[in-house]
């Protein structure tokens, strides 16, 4: 079947502002970047916990505890890694890399690191995913395998 000319002429403008539309939403999920300050949230009140930054040195994504928002009841007192193992074993919790390894994927995604639950002195492996047009950050940590394991979302603090 051959279409007539005036046919092909007002549909190629739509399909090029659709080809345009995937390609732009393409590159958004490209250019959004995980590093900056999250905020995590306490898993059993749901209040803000504490400020973790993340950067990126050589191609590495690090996540670092920066501050704390709040102190929780089985917070030790003295900001120090009590159930943490090896050399984090009594260090301070301030300044402690939890979040190491982490590789870009994909469009909003890293994975093939680990982190550090600071409270159990747990590590996991982890994978990272962008929601939210890069405004929370979903932190899986697993065993074995991405099915056994827990997820977090963090939220981005606005500078």
């Amino acid at each position: 079947m051959i279409w007539p000319l005036w046919v092909i002429l007002l549909c190629f403008p739509a399909f090029l502002g659709e080809l345009h539309a995937g390609r732009a939403e393409e590159m958004r999920a490209n250019s959004l970047s995980v590093t900056g300050r999250w905020i995590e949230f306490d898993e059993a009140t749901g209040k803000p916990h504490i400020i973790i930054r993340i950067l990126c040195q050589q191609g590495e994504y690090r996540g670092i505890i920066e501050r704390p928002i709040q102190i929780l009841p089985d917070d030790d007192p003295k900001g120090l890694c009590r159930c943490c193992k090896g050399a984090l074993h009594n260090q301070p919790i301030i300044g402690m890399t939890i979040l190491w390894g982490m590789k870009k994927s994909g469009p909003g995604e890293w994975s093939g690191g680990h982190v550090l639950d600071p409270r159990n002195g747990t590590i996991y492996q982890a994978s990272l995913r962008l929601q939210e047009n890069g405004n929370k950050l979903l932190v899986r940590g697993y065993v074995l395998s991405p099915l056994f394991g827990r997820s977090e979302v963090w939220e981005r603090v606005n500078p």
